[in-house]
């Protein structure tokens, strides 16, 4: 049972860091959210109500970030790849990664409007290409973080 959990982590890419920190791309990736989010912020009053507690800041790593890496892009980008043999790209991005972020922005209708839902996507096919680019599931979770704290600097949710 202990291989079991094991071979499952290694295959949700839990126990793989990779070389995340080194890559510049991963950076940009970051810095592409701070210019989408200061974007925004002329058209939409900020609200600088972020909840600067470790309670917000850890429960949006470990209950938000987290666990939907954890499925979209740890567990049903690899498994789409494997059971249904979806290894093909287009542009450059997995099949299987565009899958999960219709999946993923399909899932986010139920919790945003439909706009904000769709535009999901876009992201989660970031989140897709580190997740595959360094086998690994950690630069994932750490954009999608960020990206979720840029969201509530401006709406403060």
């Amino acid at each position: 049972m202990k291989s079991f959990w094991i071979n499952f982590l290694k295959f949700t890419g839990v126990l793989q860091i990779g070389n995340t920190f080194k890559d510049i791309w991963f950076y940009l990736a970051l810095l592409l959210a701070l210019i989408f989010y200061l974007f925004l912020s002329f058209s939409i009053p900020p609200h600088f109500t972020l909840k600067n507690s470790i309670h917000f800041l850890s429960s949006q790593f470990f209950l938000v970030a987290f666990p939907e890496e954890f499925f979209f892009r740890g567990f049903l980008i690899p498994y789409l790849k494997i059971e249904f043999k979806l290894t093909n790209s287009f542009l450059g991005i997995s099949i299987a990664n565009i899958i999960s972020a219709i999946i993923f922005s399909c899932f986010h209708v139920f919790f945003h409007p439909i706009l904000w839902a769709l535009a999901t996507f876009f992201p989660a096919i970031i989140f897709g290409i580190f997740r595959e680019k360094h086998n690994s599931l950690w630069p994932a979770v750490i954009l999608h973080f960020f990206y979720n704290l840029g969201y509530y600097i401006l709406w403060g949710k």
